[in-house]
């Protein structure tokens, strides 16, 4: 979706792409730990793990703004998908990346919260 941003609406990415990496990294490192806690929890029952993924993955990205806009959410709904991997990731891009403003500290920061998320979840 960059690369096609980049392309069609001349979306400047270079100067920011070290800080697009290390976001989309520590956010699928905190998906991929949250996917192994839940495998711990129903490793006896794989057929249960993937109903309850599924539904788990389908609340997350509702809640996190994949499926509809967070902005037109209530204020309610608005803190839970900050509950969400999605909600964090995409927030984190677009206020370090894509508005152009990546404050290497609280980009470290935010990338470090993300890995713990995943490594402790």
């Amino acid at each position: 979706m960059f690369a096609w941003g980049a392309l069609v609406f001349g979306l400047e990415l270079c100067p920011t792409c070290l800080a697009s990496l290390v976001m989309t990294l520590a956010t699928a490192g905190a998906a991929a730990g949250f996917g192994l806690v839940l495998a711990t929890l129903r490793a006896a029952r794989a057929r249960q793990l993937c109903g309850i993924a599924t539904i788990v993955i389908l609340m997350m990205s509702a809640l996190g703004g994949s499926m509809f806009p967070r902005f037109l959410m209530s204020e309610t709904m608005q803190k839970l998908g900050l509950l969400t991997f999605n909600a964090l990731g995409a927030r984190r891009l677009h206020q370090g990346v894509l508005a152009q403003r990546p404050a290497r500290g609280a980009l470290a920061a935010a990338a470090g919260a993300r890995a713990a998320d995943g490594r402790f979840s």
